[in-house]
């Protein structure tokens, strides 16, 4: 069945509460129902109601489950005559990589362990050149835009834990509090396992653009540090009293005994 075709004139009477119709790429969509469920607020689509809303859907960044909800609420098409050219969403690209050299590592490594690790850093240097990147203020507007959607930064890499909020063990609360953000800080005090930092790859939808990464400091512990520590604990600890003593009662149990 060919689907309906509407003027762009049609469209524009469309424009309130009780009949709420926008164009998207030329596709148009009746969101008269879905107004007060609409994660953005209903301001946002009656502000668009009866015009073309490619632009500002393309700058939100919505995600894939909000790009196939939407097809719930299509009616039918602009007329061939009207269509304009579809709006992409702008990605930031990865700046272009070094030539990879394998003989350059043989050098460096040696041919034993360049061979054993050769495929896995094959396969991590792919996913790096194809790991889509976004600025921070990308990030920021993708929570104020998609309130039902939880993205995070962590270490420069972009999380969607979504789909993972039910089944996080410290509570949704938690992951939502710091989506739009950068979590990186949180996500170290908590000392996650290896187990939860490896599950946390499959959440993965890309990066911090080269640009506004941050690398945090790593305090070095040396064995001095460690010598102080461990001097100053056990002087301010309940032993070093008690062994003081038991050492005056034996010297003075050896002198005047």
């Amino acid at each position: 069945m060919a689907p309906v075709k509407f003027t762009r004139k049609e469209i524009e009477a469309r424009n309130s509460r009780e009949e709420a119709a926008i164009i998207i790429d030329n596709v148009v969509y009746d969101v008269t129902e879905f107004l007060e469920d609409h994660p953005g607020g209903v301001d946002v689509l009656l502000d668009n109601a009866g015009k073309d809303a490619s632009q500002c859907f393309a700058d939100v960044g919505h995600s894939d489950i909000a790009m196939e909800w939407r097809e719930k609420f299509v009616i039918g098409e602009v007329v061939d005559e009207e269509r304009w050219p579809e709006v992409k969403r702008v990605v930031h690209e990865p700046p272009p990589a070094e030539p990879f050299s394998l003989a350059a590592l043989l050098n460096v490594w040696g041919p034993p362990l360049v061979l054993a690790g050769f495929a896995t850093l094959q396969a991590a240097r792919a996913a790096i050149m194809t790991s889509k990147q976004f600025t921070r203020e990308e990030i920021s507007k993708w929570k104020s835009e998609n309130k039902t959607d939880t993205v995070f930064i962590i270490d420069n890499v972009v999380y969607d834990v979504t789909k993972f909020l039910d089944e996080h063990p410290g509570g949704h609360e938690v992951l939502q509090n710091v989506a739009g953000k950068d979590a990186s800080e949180d996500f170290d005090d908590v000392g996650h396992s290896l187990d939860a930092k490896d599950l946390m790859q499959k959440y993965k939808v890309g990066e911090i653009v080269e640009s506004e990464r941050v690398y945090a400091q790593k305090r070095q512990i040396s064995w001095e540090d460690n010598k102080q520590e461990n001097d100053s604990s056990f002087t301010s600890s309940w032993k070093f009293p008690v062994l003081l003593g038991i050492v005056v009662t034996l010297l003075y149990s050896y002198l005047f005994g």
